[in-house]
């Protein structure tokens, strides 16, 4: 993958490519596993009885799991991931920033010149993104 930004020349490998990918697909199926698991554990503990008995209405069957994976994939689906930029240099340095579900991070502005064309409406040409948590 090829890119040209302010007359740099930026290269980026399919390995690298890949590895972005397969990162955020490990973490998002690791994510609806352990989701799944502890809901399965909430209709375990409810279903047992005193001596360790399941019983039958209070346990959960697959179809309420499945409506359940279901649900979780609506409100946060699978997102196609893609290398777009590899800065060495920010002109805006990070600001701090709060986020509501976290204690600390850093928020920066990144402006997108040319991504290569994979048709993302949302993201053409000059473009700004939030990065929440950036390092720099």
């Amino acid at each position: 993958m090829e890119y040209t930004v302010d007359r740099q020349r930026i290269v980026h490998s399919e390995k690298e490519e890949e590895q972005v990918v397969l990162a955020f697909t490990e973490a998002w199926v690791a994510w609806m596993q352990e989701l799944l698991e502890e809901h399965q554990a909430q209709c375990d503990t409810a279903g047992t009885s005193g001596a360790g008995n399941r019983t039958a209405e209070s346990t959960c069957n697959d179809d309420e799991v499945v409506v359940v994976l279901e649900v979780v994939k609506q409100e946060q689906p699978q997102r196609q991931v893609h290398l777009l930029l590899c800065m060495l240099v920010c002109d805006y340095p990070a600001q701090p920033y709060q986020d509501p579900g976290a204690s600390e991070g850093t928020l920066a502005v990144v402006t997108v010149w040319w991504p290569r064309p994979i048709k993302l409406a949302n993201l053409a040409e000059g473009s700004r993104v939030l990065i929440a948590g950036a390092a720099v």
